[in-house]
């Protein structure tokens, strides 16, 4: 919104916006003292009163003698590419920041074993600083590995990088403070015209996942031993009355083999006077979600008669019946 008059009478001063001023002035001054090129980048008010990102040069036309005859100057609009910029940063800002609440870090590593880039987080997870950078290769890098999974971890990299294949692996990591953690590594090739010229993948910390699967598997351990002792078995059906579960003890309690799966309805031989009354009351638990106890004499298939005691409730999810 300026004349030619305006602008070269240092009228670009009073459109350029205020945080960006001292900057400009200051290197346009000593450029001009100087007599050498000169550019720089700020925000321009329109005539309708947005700013825009300009980047400003300004050159020197110098006489034979050397004398500065004339100055130049340009101005470039690139406020798209500095949009474009700042929505880069923030993708990043946003990753970086995922990465950090999923305890994932990146690598890129150029073949064979060249690494080319470290996440922060990678730093973080394998407790190396990052002022010292990465391991520089393969046989750095195995010594944070633990020492009963070095061999495993080499000979599965060889084949991986042999193929050019998507690998995944999960393997203990032993940090400067001798604390082990659980990191579940992924990669994938990246080709270039036929040719895998680097390898991009993650880390990921699972140690805390892998102690909850741990403790998992350590109180199914328990409950089966705990079954077993008390002769208790467990069950869960589906609202259409298809087996969800079956626990080791009801294979042992009713006489099947558990490697042939649950076994069929027409299976289970209930004594003459017991069958209608058990029938109806599971027909109420499924049909009515009522609860059931009930007692009836079964047959098993090695022919011992067992009594058995049957109870069952129903589960609801969101007011809904999802199991029994």
């Amino acid at each position: 919104g300026l004349s030619r008059e305006q602008w070269l009478d240092s009228g670009w001063m009073t459109v350029t916006h205020p945080e960006h001023l001292g900057r400009p002035v200051e290197k346009w001054e000593a450029a001009r003292a100087a007599g050498e090129p000169t550019e720089q980048e700020q925000r321009i008010r329109q005539a309708d009163g947005t700013y825009r990102w300009f980047l400003g040069r300004n050159v020197p036309l110098r006489e034979a003698n050397g004398n500065i005859l004339k100055w130049y100057g340009t101005l470039h609009d690139i406020d798209y590419r500095k949009s474009a910029e700042d929505a880069v940063r923030r993708t990043e800002a946003f990753l970086a920041q995922a990465q950090r609440i999923a305890r994932i870090g990146v690598w890129v590593v150029k073949p064979p074993d060249i690494p080319e880039y470290w996440s922060p987080i990678a730093f973080e997870i394998f407790g190396i600083d990052p002022a010292k950078g990465p391991p520089r290769n393969l046989e750095e890098f195995i010594l944070h590995v633990h020492p009963d999974d070095r061999e495993r971890l080499l000979r599965e990299t060889d084949g991986a990088l042999a193929l050019g294949q998507v690998f995944e692996y999960k393997y203990r990591i032993v940090g400067p403070d001798d604390v082990i953690r659980v990191i579940r590594e992924v990669g994938s090739p990246i080709h270039e015209n036929g040719v895998v010229t680097r390898y991009i993948g993650t880390w990921m910390d699972i140690t805390e996942e892998e102690e909850r699967i741990d403790k998992l598997r350590r109180s199914e351990a328990y409950m089966a031993q705990a079954q077993h002792i008390a002769r208790v078995g467990s069950w869960s059906y589906s609202p259409q009355a298809k087996c969800e579960h079956w626990s080791e003890e009801m294979f042992r309690i009713f006489g099947f083999d558990p490697s042939k799966g649950h076994p069929a309805n027409d299976a289970f031989v209930l004594h003459p006077d017991d069958r209608q009354r058990a029938e109806e009351e599971l027909v109420r638990l499924f049909k009515d979600g009522h609860v059931l106890d009930t007692k009836y004499r079964y047959f098993r298939p090695d022919g011992q008669t067992r009594v058995i005691r049957d109870v069952g409730a129903s589960v609801f999810e969101n007011g809904v019946i999802a199991r029994f």
